[in-house]
């Protein structure tokens, strides 16, 4: 995930919370935010669905948190 788009949900919601809202350890969702991790792909289906979910848009794409998957 880009800086920018890290920094917007940063301000939408705390990592914790979405890591609360997806069953996931909030460490784990950070390394994925700092892109140190990989999720699966249905983990970063179920991320970008949150995320999403927040912005009422499609703003987040699954390759914002596994960039792996297109």
């Amino acid at each position: 995930m880009n800086e920018q788009k890290k920094a917007f949900l940063k301000s939408l919601i705390s990592v914790k919370n979405l890591a609360g809202r997806v069953g996931m350890n909030a460490d784990y969702l950070s390394s994925i935010l700092n892109n140190q991790k990989q999720p699966s792909i249905l983990l970063a289906r179920l991320l970008t669905h949150e995320a999403n979910k927040l912005v009422q848009q499609p703003y987040f794409e699954i390759t914002d948190f596994n960039p792996k998957d297109k």
